[in-house]
């Protein structure tokens, strides 16, 4: 983010804030296995659950896909512009998983 000429003479601050921006502690993925083939799709999930294991990161995925949803730590839907927590086992994912579809309301 800086040459290092400058990193070396920038403030405590600026250095605080340029570690953030290349270590966030939240990342938000919108559909991030959407338009991709089945392995690589598992690469990416499982990239993301390496990133949210430790460090003090927060992943937060938006997925209409139930295989998906199911490695989740946690799941919330909306109901009427609500976050709702679904109970875990996810009766829609068991569902999903043997050929019904997964909505969110």
């Amino acid at each position: 983010m800086f040459p290092a000429s400058s990193r070396e003479e920038s403030s405590s601050g600026s250095q605080s804030r340029a570690l953030s921006a290349t270590s966030p502690t939240l990342l938000l993925a919108d559909e991030p296995t959407g338009n991709l083939d089945s392995t690589t799709g598992t690469e990416i999930l499982d990239l993301l659950l390496s990133l949210s294991g430790g460090g003090g990161r927060t992943v937060i995925v938006v997925t209409h896909d139930a295989d998906v949803a199911g490695r989740a730590e946690r799941v919330l839907r909306t109901h009427d512009g609500r976050l709702v927590p679904v109970p875990v086992p996810v009766p829609e994912i068991v569902g999903a998983a043997a050929g019904q579809s997964f909505e969110s309301s």
